[in-house]
């Protein structure tokens, strides 16, 4: 059965897409976590990337730190404060081929209730048969932001110098996709 690889028109299938995250901790120690629960809607035509767009919603009480108890903590009082902010969202404001075969993608990321810009290091890996013979898609996204800049504060001070918390956080977005349906 052929499969149509020419779709313009996706969906993040949530099932198979994780939003990660590496942050410093205490200086020396690396904590990862991601969050299960993204949604959204790709527009992406290699032929065309300057046509592309990205909206994405993050479920920020998919969290998993691999820790319950940092779980809680992390999305209580002082952190992600989940109960009066429950999602995050990142929406692409422009896209661009780069020379390497990746692509730029700026857009807006709210968390928290602040928006910045910020830029994702895209990779299109390409398109695949599912077995139920409809095409899949699959994108990685990379980028870094800076704690303070949505208000997540750096913690204590170490008595070795430094803070409990390190400003910048990696971020890491695997997206399969599926083709959207018809409406």
């Amino acid at each position: 059965m052929a499969v149509n690889t020419k779709v313009t028109d996706w969906i993040i299938d949530t099932n198979h897409s994780t939003f990660e995250f590496t942050v410093r901790h205490v200086v020396v120690s690396t904590i990862k976590g991601a969050f299960s629960g993204v949604t959204g809607e790709i527009r992406f035509d290699p032929d065309t990337p300057e046509h592309a767009s990205v909206q994405a919603t993050i479920d920020i009480s998919t969290l998993d730190t691999h820790h319950q108890f940092r779980d809680g903590k992390i999305l209580g009082e002082g952190f992600f404060e989940v109960e009066k902010y429950p999602t995050a969202t990142f929406t692409s404001t422009s896209v661009s081929a780069q020379p390497d075969g990746h692509f730029a993608v700026v857009g807006d990321l709210t968390l928290r209730g602040v928006t910045k810009e910020m830029v994702f290091d895209t990779t299109f890996v390409g398109t695949q048969g599912h077995i139920d013979g409809t095409p899949r898609g699959a994108f990685v996204a990379l980028g870094s932001i800076k704690r303070t800049d949505f208000g997540f504060g750096l913690g204590n001070d170490l008595p070795g110098g430094g803070k409990t918390h390190v400003d910048e956080v990696t971020l890491a977005m695997y997206t399969t996709v599926k083709p959207k349906p018809s409406e």
